[in-house]
């Protein structure tokens, strides 16, 4: 896969969070490293890894909730790169102003895929987009849960709404 792409890749458990275990691979000598030093390639289980191209990227979260075909809440946050998470970076998410531009291109994309997606009575969600350099934005993933991040507290502050709670009275 590294050899067919013109850039760096990304690999990552396909099962985790906040982003442990993402490692970005540049080189050839790179992918030659990891392999030998990933604990994901040592004993007689699979690895369990994902490996997608790297994207240069501006990172956005969409956060939500959906009932009956509907979605009730959809709303966008700039948040900073979540490669820096194991090195201690601070993570830092905030919601974008009502005026961005960003906000009607971001809620449309996702919104479009949940519309595609298998239909749930009620469903919170959380969707990673990329904005490339080149102004492309990118679906990068969206699962059936509450964003990390503090995004909870993100959304309950800004619409006086707590999604988890929605989820649980429902």
């Amino acid at each position: 896969f590294h050899r067919t792409i013109e850039g760096p890749i990304v690999v990552k458990p396909r099962m985790g969070a906040s982003s442990i275990g993402v490692c970005v691979l540049r080189t050839e000598q790179d992918l030659d490293q990891f392999c030998l030093d990933s604990p994901a390639f040592s004993g007689d289980e699979p690895a369990y890894l994902i490996a997608e191209e790297f994207v240069e990227n501006e990172m956005f979260n969409v956060d939500g909730v959906t009932a009956d075909g509907r979605t009730l809440a959809c709303w966008p946050s700039r948040t900073s790169s979540c490669l820096g998470f194991e090195e201690g970076q601070l993570l830092v998410a905030s919601q974008l102003d009502a005026d961005d531009e960003r906000v009607p291109i971001l809620r449309g994309l996702v919104t479009e895929t949940i519309a595609a997606l298998p239909r749930h009575d009620r469903m919170i969600f959380h969707a990673e987009v990329f904005l490339s350099p080149d102004g492309t934005y990118r679906l990068n993933e969206i699962g059936a849960r509450i964003g990390g991040a503090k995004v909870r507290e993100l959304v309950t502050r800004g619409f006086d709404f707590d999604p988890v709670e929605w989820y649980v009275r429902e």
